[in-house]
């Protein structure tokens, strides 16, 4: 079996390399072939310099510029599908690995085929990389707390796009992550959202594992992106609410 290990980062290199790092420790005991494939959305903070220098195991996608969440995570999925990968994992660039959780998951979704996303809950995180709430090793599946198709946002089915696993059969199905109107640039808000409602939409489900606790600096990039990127919070909103029926 071949996995495609996918992260989109965008000038953050220090939580980058917590990220990178503690990967590639947890895939010396990972039971599967392997690519990793990073797409750099327009860092300009010296990311592709290091992503040259240390991502041996797969593809570096290196974008001009910040083309927003959907597009680049597009391409994130088309390289995927180009390993012939049977799953694919989805991390932001803000998150640390907890030990044994990709066989975890992959053993996951092995057992439950209408499952296309297994992911952390987004709300049991810690900005402290030392916190003792921090997960230190992955429980076995059998020990997780599963939520199914958890509402989020504007009533939508939310993916758990910063710490995930995908079945990657769904994505030759049409689903992907939205380019449209304001989703086709740089930007924050309702990119997960509206991905999750696809996958639900599609007749699959999205499972999070409730009671753990990760690594995620989540304001270092989300603080940045609502600073350089205001206008378009709104935007995506009424865009989403339009689409979904919701408003």
């Amino acid at each position: 079996m071949i996995v495609s290990i996918s992260i989109l980062t965008w000038n953050n290199i220090g939580n980058m390399k917590i990220l990178f790092e503690s990967l590639v420790e947890d895939l010396k005991e990972f039971d599967h072939d392997f690519y990793i494939n990073i797409c750099d959305n327009g860092s300009n903070d010296g990311t592709k310099e290091y992503l040259d220098k240390n991502n041996v195991f797969g593809k570096n996608i290196i974008l001009n510029k910040n083309h927003g969440i959907g597009i680049a995570k597009n391409l994130l999925i088309e390289e995927s599908m180009k390993n012939n990968s049977e799953y694919m994992f989805m991390f932001d660039n803000d998150v640390a690995i907890i030990p044994g959780s990709l066989n975890a998951m992959v053993e996951f979704m092995e057992r439950n085929e209408n499952v296309a996303c297994f992911g952390q809950r987004i709300d049991n995180y810690s900005k402290d990389i030392n916190d003792d709430k921090i997960c230190k090793k992955f429980p076995n599946v059998e020990d997780l707390e599963l939520v199914y198709n958890v509402k989020s946002g504007c009533g939508a089915t939310r993916a758990w796009t910063h710490y995930a696993v995908y079945r990657n059969s769904i994505f030759g199905k049409g689903i992907g992550f939205e380019e449209g109107g304001p989703f086709g640039e740089a930007g924050y808000g309702f990119d997960d959202d509206d991905f999750g409602n696809s996958i639900v939409f599609a007749g699959y489900d999205i499972v999070c594992f409730d009671n753990i606790f990760c690594f995620h600096n989540i304001n270092s990039s989300v603080e940045m992106l609502m600073e350089n990127n205001k206008l378009h919070y709104k935007e995506r909103e009424t865009y989403f609410k339009n689409k979904w029926s919701l408003m």
